[in-house]
């Protein structure tokens, strides 16, 4: 990947739902320019994946995502179609000069199991600096609200991240609306969710690398329309 993008365009959870995942890509385009997407996992099929990424070749666009909690097996290899890559878990590739983690899937559970905290806290030192991180789940306290306003997210992603310092760090996995934070320098995003079950929405997130501003949308395929959608900061630390 060699060229450094300039704006990233995010979103998550498409649950298999391809026909909704191109027309939101096709939006997104024609709404603002992007030239790198991040989708942080729950694709539902190799299907969908296979078609994002010829999709993404065809537009001239890189992307890389993680894998979820619902996916097939295969996925969980890590795959690369056309333009887009599935990072497996610890997996850092670089994007021009910055070093890219990867954490997909989540804390073990009785339901189901992809790491550990203890795993996750070991990738906390290694060889590289890391740019971003781009993740399933959210750190605890930082863009997770859930809900009933809960905080969802992993008290061991938080610690990495607080050694780490990212510039960036993309996530999911928690339906509904994009969520912001920021954190010392870090940019925290939660992605908007593509499959909805509560509602027909869908929400786009544009992530200016430069600036670390973002800007967003929320759109619906049935209207074909988007609007934009404000997105309050949390500012934390």
């Amino acid at each position: 990947m060699s060229s450094q993008p300039r704006r990233i365009l995010a979103l998550s959870d498409p649950h298999g739902e391809v026909g909704k995942l191109l027309w939101a890509l096709g939006k997104a385009l024609e709404m603002e320019r992007f030239d790198f997407l991040v989708l942080p996992g729950d694709f539902g099929n190799v299907g969908l994946i296979r078609m994002l990424g010829l999709w993404l070749r065809e537009h001239g666009v890189t992307g890389l995502g993680v894998y979820g909690n619902h996916e097939e097996r295969y996925v969980l290899r890590g795959l690369k179609y056309g333009s887009f890559s599935v990072l497996t878990f610890g997996k850092i590739v670089k994007v021009h000069d910055t070093y890219v983690l990867g954490i997909p899937g989540v804390r073990g559970t009785r339901k189901w199991y992809h790491w550990s905290d203890q795993e996750v806290l070991s990738l906390a030192d290694p060889d590289v600096d890391i740019g971003w991180i781009i993740a399933h789940e959210m750190p605890y306290g930082l863009a997770d609200i859930c809900g009933r306003g809960f905080r969802c997210g992993q008290r061991s992603l938080r610690i990495l991240l607080e050694k780490l310092r990212p510039r960036l760090y993309i996530g999911g996995h928690l339906h509904g609306p994009p969520q912001v934070a920021l954190y010392g320098g870090s940019l925290i995003v939660k992605s908007g969710t593509l499959s909805n079950k509560f509602s027909e929405d869908l929400w786009l997130s544009y992530i200016d690398i430069q600036s670390l501003k973002t800007h967003h949308y929320q759109c619906n395929q049935v209207k074909d329309s988007c609007v934009e959608y404000s997105v309050e900061v949390e500012r934390v630390g």
